[in-house]
């Protein structure tokens, strides 16, 4: 098996790469990663090589399942799976979106991904490129959410009412700054005009 190491040119591409990024062979093990990858699952360079992707990617099932990652019965519908699966077939796979759930110190989650895996050949050796964005922020800002008709407050998912500004800024990356809106100006502040209102940094 080879790690990808050799050649500085592809390494560098690699690590530049913003998205999660695992070389993976044909019996699922990973050859090498990226920095990003190693950043979201928070995994040692040490850990990687030679390990499954179950047990790399902390998937509850594999933790979970004494037969381990790859014979659970969670295995058969398993994206990243079925994607590396393909790409060992010749197959490419273009952002599949899975529910990755995981578990990191005895806590378990969920993180929404997008899949994509490609086959390609290096120094002889069938390898397999395989790319899992999260795209967990997209997914909760999509999904339908209870917002209440009257105050505006957003239910979340511990069944608690709360600002939609703190539900955005708890779940996503969006920092807030305060202005007026021109019909809200007009009305609070009748004596200006809306040139003299400005926004708050």
């Amino acid at each position: 098996m080879t790690q990808i190491t050799d050649n500085y040119y592809l390494k560098a591409l690699i690590d530049a790469l913003p998205s999660a990024l695992f070389i993976v062979d044909k019996d699922f093990k990973i050859c090498d990663v990226n920095p990003e990858a190693k950043k979201m699952f928070k995994i040692d360079a040490e850990e990687i090589v030679h390990r499954l992707c179950g047990e790399i990617l902390n998937c509850q099932h594999a933790i979970e399942e004494e037969v381990g990652c790859g014979n659970t019965q969670y295995c058969e519908d398993c994206v990243i799976r079925r994607s590396v699966e393909n790409a060992g077939k010749g197959v490419s796979v273009y952002k599949k979106k899975y529910e990755l759930k995981v578990i990191k110190d005895g806590k378990k989650s969920s993180r929404y991904t997008q899949v994509t895996s490609s086959p390609f050949e290096y120094m002889g050796n069938d390898l397999i490129l395989l790319v899992i964005e999260d795209i967990t922020e997209m997914y909760h800002l999509k999904r339908l959410l209870p917002i209440c008709a009257n105050c505006k407050k957003i239910r979340n998912d511990d069944d608690y009412w709360e600002n939609v500004a703190d539900y955005l800024k708890d779940n996503t990356d969006i920092e807030f700054t305060h202005s007026i809106c021109p019909d809200c100006a007009k009305k609070l502040y009748p004596e200006l005009s809306i040139g003299d209102v400005k926004s708050e940094p």
